[in-house]
């Protein structure tokens, strides 16, 4: 969780989903999923999808908004 906590901050606090882990990997995307799942439960980060299928972006949440 770290690591997703780590690239968002590179990235500005916001990312898409698929920046968060290396290509071709199932496992590692598994794993990156529900870390998310857990950052989202703990209010760490805010996850949006424009509409079905579309990508998912993950920011991060700093002092109860989000980091844009």
């Amino acid at each position: 969780m770290d690591e997703i906590m780590g690239r968002l901050v590179i990235n500005g606090g916001r990312c898409d989903f698929y920046m968060l882990f290396e290509e071709g990997d199932t496992g590692e995307l598994v794993v990156t999923f529900m870390s998310i799942l857990e950052l989202m439960l703990r209010g760490d980060v805010f996850v949006e999808q424009s509409n079905n299928f579309a990508n998912l972006i993950v920011s991060y949440v700093k002092d109860g908004g989000i980091s844009h």
